[in-house]
């Protein structure tokens, strides 16, 4: 089983279509993530790639600082670098990704704006 979950405070979200045709939105965000060692509060900082409506869903509505949880899965990439030297990195790539505390500000102020009465 390949299984990935971690729920951290978003550092850094950077986002870019790809693809000719069929665009495709690839996100690429870090979250830290709290831990106790020797009973120091500490954090670890991961990387994960986030694709299509996962990516759309942190670009729209997930603001830095806000916790989020992700679900995903490990996965190896090899390159040659330009000494043409192989290198393998073990990256993350979200499955899903939902709020950790609730809806953000952004989603929340947009609910409070449409709050209508039907009638």
């Amino acid at each position: 089983m390949n299984k990935v979950l971690l729920m951290g405070r978003l550092v850094k979200k950077d986002f870019k279509e790809i693809g000719k045709k069929d665009k495709h939105l690839v996100g690429n965000i870090c979250i830290a993530v709290d831990k106790l060692v020797n009973g120091e509060k500490t954090s670890e900082f991961y990387n994960i790639t986030a694709w299509d409506k996962k990516a759309d869903f942190v670009d729209k509505y997930v603001e830095v600082g806000k916790r989020i949880l992700i679900e995903g899965f490990l996965t190896i990439e090899e390159y040659e670098d330009k000494d043409k030297a192989k290198h393998k990195v073990t990256k993350i790539v979200a499955t899903g990704i939902e709020f950790a505390d609730g809806f953000s500000k952004k989603e929340e102020n947009k609910q409070e704006d449409t709050d209508e009465l039907p009638y």
